[in-house]
């Protein structure tokens, strides 16, 4: 092999070898994520259930509970929401009126849809102490 090929071969190899170190330090990303971080009282939990489906025209009922430390939470008020999908607020007022809960902290209450659709619901809460 003459001292050209030898020169060109190592140029070659070297420029290879930079490509890969280059190419190893790429920055590769993950998707992203969503966290929302809402105020919390400590202590308080609120559930919130209802059917995944419903009829327009017919009643669904909701049901729910608010604890404080394992131990339901009476005569509470609470207020009912519609959301977005995401669980954004659509209207401060409250789109069912409020609820109390009973001396166990349960509460339920019924809805009629009257147009076709995907609904979101959430409960907030205000405690008589």
């Amino acid at each position: 092999m003459n001292k050209t090929l030898k020169t060109l071969i190592v140029i070659v190899l070297c420029a290879v070898v930079t490509i890969g170190i280059c190419a190893a330090s790429i920055w590769i990303y993950s998707n992203f994520v969503k966290v929302t971080v809402t105020p919390i009282i400590p202590g308080y939990s609120l559930t919130l259930l209802a059917p995944q489906t419903g009829i327009i025209g017919s009643s669904i009922e909701f049901s729910g509970r608010l604890i404080k430390d394992d131990v339901g939470v009476g005569e509470a008020t609470i207020y009912i929401y519609q959301t977005d999908s995401t669980g954004k607020i659509i209207e401060l007022e409250p789109s069912i009126a409020p609820i109390t809960t009973n001396t166990d902290g349960y509460f339920t209450f019924s809805w009629t849809p009257t147009t076709i659709g995907d609904f979101y619901f959430k409960a907030g809460y205000e405690t008589p102490d």
